[in-house]
Order: structure tokens, then sequence, then C-alpha cells
């Protein structure tokens, strides 16, 4: 494999392992890629902060192997909704409206939790929007997580 260094526009290198050959796939070609792939990385954002795939409540591998399916079915859950959430607005608004995941996410734990009706629960989807907004830049920070046992609620 290769490190390729990437110059982000804030001045800051973004490294990234591949397996593609230098020849086949020169710096110009790995950043196209990347770019591809951006959707995948904000999944990855959601399923970790949004769903709470950060921190694990088991120790054990099956317990651990748990977590992340139940998670990832949620987020699966979580997508369908949104992705048939009807976005409304008035023609003279000035940015361009999404729903709001992480709300989402929220109404969809509830009405797993305690049933619902669902008209109410699109609905209820559909008010929480949030703008989409071009050109932002966030800068990106890596720390090392650990897992998260039951005992931190106890004390």
């Amino acid at each position: 494999f290769r490190i390729v260094r990437i110059l982000l526009d804030n001045g800051t290198y973004i490294c990234i392992a591949t397996n593609l050959s230098e020849q086949d796939f020169p710096l110009e070609e790995i950043k196209k890629l990347y770019r591809m792939r951006w959707s995948e990385e904000t999944s990855f954002r959601e399923l970790k902060y949004t769903i709470g795939l950060i921190n694990w409540h088991s120790s054990k591998y099956d317990g651990i192997l748990q977590e992340i399916n139940a998670r990832m079915i949620l987020y699966n859950f979580c997508e369908l909704v949104t992705a048939h959430a009807v976005v409304k607005t008035r023609d003279n608004t000035k940015h361009t409206y999404k729903i709001n995941f992480a709300t989402a996410v929220n109404i969809c734990r509830a009405y797993l939790k305690h049933g619902s009706d669902e008209t109410e629960t699109m609905l209820l989807i559909q008010k929480h929007l949030t703008p989409v907004r071009g050109n932002r830049k966030y800068p990106i920070n890596l720390r090392p997580k650990r897992n998260r046992d039951f005992m931190y609620r106890a004390a």
C-alpha cells in the first residue's frame, strides 16, 4: 500500500492509505475518488456520532457485535424513513433544505420504543429541517475511544 498526502484548502493535509498503484491512479485521480467516497464518510460520521456507535457498552466480542448490528439496523431504518420524507419549503427561501438527520433519529427511536401513528411520526420528521450550505469546511478532530460500560451510569 501507499500513503498519499493531500493538501486541503485550509492549509492542512489529509493522509489516505491506498493499495491503488501510482501509475494507474496518480494524485489527482485519488482526489477524485476521495470526493466520490465522501457520502460514505458522512454515513460513517452519522453512525458514529448521531446513532452512537462511538462507545461500546460491552467489553466482550459478542456484545460489541450485537451493538453494531442493532445500531446498523437503526441507521438503515432512519435512512429509509428520511429518504421518504418530503421537504416542503416556500419559494422565497435563501437556502435549499433537507431533513435534520439527528432529530429524525431521535424521533425514530421514540417511534420504535413507544409506538405511534406513522403519519404523525413522518409529519414530525418533516418539520425539522436544516439548510444545505455549500462550501463549508470543518476541522477533522481524531481522538482514540475506549469501551464505556454501564457502571458510569450508576455513579
